[in-house]
């Protein structure tokens, strides 16, 4: 979990640890909330003030507790996902001005009613990465390739939705590379009814000629990994409610050479 500076809300706290996790993956998750005027235990009336992710990190914990009391049936990854689909995404790093990465911020800062009022969910359900995100991790590009990730849309709602999907990139510069360019193997979708589900073939190619070479030091330099991350959300809206929602995708793309 993140944290946002709730005085300055839908910003960054500079103490907030960046990711990538594991293998590259997203991480965090979400942000939340971190400096926040919380009941002093044994005091009765008193308050203090709590900062950190110890802080963030229950809000969280309450926004889903809120999801499961509305829909009991619903499971941790649909908890997850409902979380991350309606975060508010964005959110700027304050000392640039600039939306901050996947990689520090997760798929945004928690919007809990935006969730509740939900009709529908989306997550990656490729078998290795069953998540409310798409990491496409560390890509050594040394020709022009191609990746691909399926993405699972749910109906929770007895609407009908048509779908429309779209990509914003956290940053232009990405984009406006053509390092890589995103389709998707339905211009829409339908679902009909509650519990409708229907995959979609999210593409991202790769124009190894556009591709960054390699900025990554051993010293971890956050702006180094500026210049080979590649990020943003695939949103998904609703032609009948204009509902949209967001699945962040992350990965991080340097130029190879064939040996």
């Amino acid at each position: 979990t993140g944290h946002p500076s709730s005085p300055d809300a839908g910003y960054m706290e500079f103490f907030s640890s960046r990711g990538p996790g594991v293998n590259n993956q997203i991480k965090p998750d979400i942000s939340a909330p971190s400096r926040n005027r919380v009941a002093k235990a044994g005091t009765g009336t008193r308050t203090r003030i709590c900062t950190g992710t110890s802080c963030s990190a229950p809000i969280i914990a309450g926004a889903a507790a809120l999801l499961k009391e509305k829909c009991d049936k619903c499971s941790p990854l649909a908890l997850k996902a409902l979380i991350m689909n309606n975060a508010n995404r964005d959110v700027k790093d304050k000392k640039t001005q600039r939306k901050a990465s996947i990689s520090w911020a997760g798929a945004g800062e928690v919007r809990i009613r935006e969730a509740l009022d939900a009709d529908f969910w989306a997550y990656s359900s490729d078998a290795h990465d069953t998540q409310p995100s798409l990491s496409l991790g560390m890509i050594n590009a040394a020709e022009n390739m191609q990746v691909t990730r399926q993405l699972r849309l749910r109906n929770i709602s007895n609407k009908t939705n048509t779908l429309d999907f779209r990509v914003q990139w956290r940053d232009s510069a990405d984009e406006d590379s053509n390092a890589v360019t995103i389709e998707f193997n339905y211009s829409a979708v339908e679902l009909d009814g509650c519990k409708d589900e229907v995959n979609v073939e999210v593409r991202f190619n790769i124009n190894v000629l556009n591709a960054p070479s390699n900025h990554l030091t051993a010293d971890r330099n956050p702006k180094a990994l500026d210049q080979n991350e590649f990020d943003g959300h695939i949103l998904v809206s609703s032609r009948q409610t204009g509902k949209t929602i967001g699945v962040p995708f992350h990965m991080i793309l340097r130029k190879a050479s064939k040996v």
